[in-house]
């Protein structure tokens, strides 16, 4: 090889590392160094998840069994602590912007108390030993468990998250604790399992899907849902639905799968909605004192009329409110009867002087008409006599 072919592929060879080194120092920046508490197993979960943002460490045949004393360690055990690490400690955070981790044992909890998490979150088919905390935490995206599993549960109270929470066909034996919690997207548990869901006092923008869930008790007091609530659970699971003063500005679902036992308890005292679809048939022991809706559907009228005319006082704002309900939900003959039956429970509670007032505005032109006769005919007899008396 000639000198002068020689210093060309030198020089030549010179570019191409100049070329690379930014991208190996973007990608050493970007990747920060495993900490030195990490396990071997939790190391190749990050370098993975660093790479490309998922990692399936799911044992040969679904195996999840937890790891027993004298045993090695199984192959997909994580910490909560490398969990809670690699979510909201820098500067692995800031190196990820999603992560999807299936097939993982957490032992220990994913303690993420008052804690950022500024990525979309997702575990699938997961083990949990100690649940999951995010208690007054803020995460940017969807939190999502899908198809996992605890004793214990998820607790969210105060929490604000940007996304939503999805654990669709999760198993839990604990609660899912989301009071007052403010939610900008979904909560999905579509098909899940947990002890109970709770959000007394939570504000979310989206909707709440337990449809055919698994859940004893529901307890939404105070919440405020910007979409749906479709409560159409498993019913026999089910021992009580609290909904009092919640409000839900699209439609409240509560057909559950398989019909509601009679011992179940459902109080919507004070509650409203947008619609309603109800169960069938309702439960003995329902409360719904002042709840009302947007839009009534015929049966759902009918049913709120039938609880205001057995009232022993007459609300004649609820009545005017179920008026304007079934005229919204395109029944005008079904308004104009629950504005009959206020008429007839006002009727029934007024004095004589009263009544007579109420038939001449019942009557409406007619009460004109006889009232413009009666004083022709008493102009006309008076001056009959007027007359008679001046021919005398």
């Amino acid at each position: 090889m000639s000198p002068m072919r020689f210093v060309a592929l030198v020089f030549g060879l010179m570019l191409l590392a100049l070329a690379a080194a930014p991208a190996a120092f973007a990608q050493a920046a970007t990747c920060p160094r495993p900490a030195a508490n990490w396990t071997e197993t939790e190391t190749k979960v990050w370098q993975q998840l660093c790479e490309d943002g998922t990692a399936d460490i799911t044992p040969p045949y679904g195996r999840m069994e937890p790891p027993q004393a004298g045993q090695p360690a199984p192959e997909n055990l994580l910490s909560g602590m490398f969990v809670r690490q690699i979510l909201s400690d820098l500067p692995y955070r800031d190196a990820l912007s999603s992560i999807t981790i299936a097939g993982a044992m957490v032992v220990g909890p994913v303690d993420l108390n008052k804690r950022s998490v500024p990525m979309r979150v997702t575990f699938e088919q997961s083990h949990f030993l100690e649940g999951i905390i995010l208690v007054e935490a803020h995460v940017t995206g969807t939190f999502a468990c899908k198809q996992c599993y605890s004793p214990g549960g998820i607790s969210a109270r105060q929490a604000v998250l940007d996304g939503g929470i999805d654990v669709t066909g999760t198993q839990m034996d604990g609660a899912l604790d989301l009071g007052a919690a403010v939610i900008e997207g979904d909560v999905r548990a579509a098909g899940a399992s947990f002890g109970a869901v709770v959000g007394r006092g939570a504000r979310m923008r989206g909707t709440l899907d337990l449809d055919g869930a698994k859940v004893s008790e529901v307890v939404l007091g105070g919440m405020l849902i910007g979409g749906d609530a479709r409560l159409s659970m498993d019913g026999p699971a089910t021992k009580s639905v609290h909904l009092a003063s919640s409000r839900v500005g699209g439609e409240l679902v509560l057909a559950a799968r398989g019909a509601w036992p009679q011992s179940v308890r459902i109080d919507l005292s004070g509650a409203s909605a947008g619609a309603l679809t109800p169960p069938n048939p309702w439960p003995a022991a329902t409360e719904a004192r002042d709840f009302r809706v947007d839009r009534a559907s015929p049966p759902v009228a009918q049913w709120i009329l039938a609880r205001l005319n057995g009232t022993t006082r007459t609300d004649v704002e609820a009545y005017t409110q179920l008026a304007g309900a079934a005229t919204a939900g395109g029944n005008a003959e079904l308004a104009r009867q629950v504005q009959g039956a206020l008429r007839e429970r006002q009727r029934a509670e007024a004095s004589g002087g009263e009544r007579i007032w109420m038939t001449v505005e019942d009557l409406g032109w007619i009460s004109y008409v006889i009232a413009a006769a009666l004083l022709g005919l008493i102009g006309w007899y008076g001056m009959s006599y007027v007359r008679r008396r001046a021919a005398e």
